[in-house]
């Protein structure tokens, strides 16, 4: 009875330890590979091409880290091992001396290795070593948001960057301080948020969902600017009106919004006007927080609250949430005629008295520009 006993003691140990040793790191009990992976992170000198040792790098999937940060080696390399088999990790180099923080580009980890580089900017004049990444998505689909403008107003600082194919961005060279991001894209509702960043830190956020907008401009109807009378109307394809609005000192443009409403340059009277369906006006201009407005000359807009004016009588453009002006560009431009938002989040100008057309992103840079055979 006893033997017996410590036989099955015995084959139980045995079965137990085949079971132990068929379940190590990397597989199942069943034979598959296990769903983790080694991936390796290697930091490089953006310019001389060399690898940067003693940098601290961490593994996040957005805003979660994964194991503990590590210390590049004098081959600037790190490995994470035992990482879950998923997309959208992201490696960031937290603090590097001499460099700005750095972001590597979304990582897809797959069994059993995956590999991906961070190049590194060296620290300008002005330059933080502060970074901020994140990601956007549709709010219905899930899916990424590529070509959307991301714009981070900070200390001393207002500029954009676009997000890639997978909807993921990353600023980097910032000083310590509270930033503000808006996101926005034409057909979305834009969002902003306010992040915090410290100096050779990764602010990485949480996935960004935006809204798809809907819209009500789909009716194929026409909405024209009579100057004669001195107003807007709406028109059908039988050539009726549905619509109009006379309360005009003059009319330059009108556009309508995605919210329904539409939009008027009242040039004469310096304002722009915005008018519901009912005839309800929001007045922008002459006796409000806008009063610089000298002869507006064009309105455009991508949602119910942003609205863009070709301001021809100061040569600028500004760009207007409700009443407040929240950017403006006015270098170079001599009597512009009208802008309109890209789907590309630029801005397009007529800039009439310098015969030119332009493209501008809303860091201010002239991306492209057409200048022959135009006049006015």
């Amino acid at each position: 009875m006893e033997k017996n006993k410590v036989t099955k003691i015995l084959f139980s140990f045995l079965f137990l330890s085949v079971f132990i040793i068929s379940c190590k790191p990397g597989t199942l009990p069943n034979g598959n590979t296990d769903s983790v992976a080694d991936v390796k992170i290697t930091v490089i000198d953006k310019k001389l091409q060399k690898p940067v040792a003693n940098a601290s790098i961490s593994l996040k999937k957005e805003t979660t880290q994964i194991g503990t940060n590590q210390v590049t080696n004098a081959n600037g390399e790190v490995t994470f091992k035992g990482v879950a088999q998923d997309d959208g990790y992201i490696a960031f180099v937290n603090k590097a001396t001499g460099y700005k923080s750095g972001a590597s580009p979304l990582i897809k980890v797959v069994a059993p290795n995956t590999e991906s580089n961070v190049l590194l900017d060296r620290i300008g004049d002005g330059d933080g070593s502060g970074l901020i990444a994140g990601s956007i998505k549709d709010k219905q689909t899930k899916q990424a948001i590529s070509r959307l403008t991301v714009t981070y107003v900070g200390p001393k600082i207002n500029k954009s960057v676009i997000t890639d194919e997978n909807g993921s961005f990353v600023i980097e060279g910032l000083v310590a301080g509270s930033y503000t991001l808006t996101f926005s894209k034409i057909g979305y509702t834009r969002q902003q948020k306010q992040v915090s960043v410290q100096e050779g830190q990764s602010a990485n956020i949480e996935t960004v969902f935006l809204t798809r907008q809907t819209t009500t401009s789909s009716t194929g109807n026409y909405l024209v600017s009579l100057s004669g009378t001195k107003k807007a109307v709406e028109i059908n394809k039988t050539g009726s009106v549905v619509w109009s609005y006379d309360k005009l000192g003059s009319i330059e443009s009108s556009a309508r919004t995605n919210n329904g409403d539409t939009i008027i340059t009242d040039s004469n009277s310096s304002r722009v006007l915005q008018v519901n369906s009912s005839g309800n006006v929001k007045t922008f201009g002459a006796g409000t927080i806008i009063s610089s407005l000298k002869y507006p000359t064009w309105v455009d807009s991508i949602d119910g609250q942003n609205i863009l004016v070709t301001d021809n009588g100061s040569n600028k453009v500004v760009e207007f949430n409700g009443s407040n002006a929240v950017w403006s560009y006015s270098t170079g431009l001599n009597r512009p005629r009208s802008a309109m938002y890209l789907n590309n989040g630029n801005i397009l100008i007529s800039d009439s008295a310098n015969k030119r057309v332009i493209e501008i992103n809303k860091a201010g840079a002239i991306l492209w520009s057409c200048d022959k055979f135009l006049d006015k």
